[in-house]
């Protein structure tokens, strides 16, 4: 876990299995995201400091990520998820030739948007919960017509990666 998007990942299924072993009953969904994005000095509190706040489009379709994410899972956007692979290929080249299963789910201002389960028990890529292709389906089809048309065309795309329980 030596680079920047393999750290971000780890720690965030770290985080949900430190939780896990303290017997604590909270329960987390990650979302990862990459882009640009702005960092600046926010406002001020009561001592004069002032607060130091990421925003844009990557901060708020990584939130939207976590939004629709399930427990013990890591959903990212499918460039995060090519950000990864290409991560991992470059610190061991002995990785497997493997496809990547492309989801699409409904984000919410966004619509249609695909992207890739990551499990934290096996840490691996994995195909979306049964639970979640079902809710995605039933929603495509109350809300728009054409949304198994797009649905279809997105999830065909497979990404290519290489990876080997990251």
């Amino acid at each position: 876990w030596e680079t920047q998007m393999m750290r971000m990942v780890a720690f965030g299924c770290d985080v949900r299995n430190q939780l896990l072993a303290g017997d604590v009953t909270t329960r987390v969904r990650i979302g990862v995201a990459v882009g640009p994005l702005t960092i600046g000095y926010i406002g001020g509190n009561e001592a004069g400091g002032t607060n130091l706040v990421a925003y844009g489009d990557t901060i708020n379709t990584a939130a939207r990520m976590e939004q629709n994410g399930k427990e013990g899972m890591v959903l990212m956007t499918k460039s995060a998820a090519h950000r990864l692979c290409l991560e991992a290929l470059d610190k061991d080249s002995s990785y497997n030739q493997s496809e990547i299963p492309v989801n699409v789910t409904y984000i919410k201002s966004k619509g249609l948007f695909p992207t890739v389960w990551f499990d934290c028990n096996t840490r691996n890529f994995t195909k979306a919960p049964r639970k979640v292709v079902d809710e995605q389906n039933r929603a495509l089809r109350l809300s728009w017509p054409a949304g198994k048309e797009a649905r279809d065309r997105i999830s065909s795309q497979e990404l290519l990666c290489s990876y080997q329980a990251l």
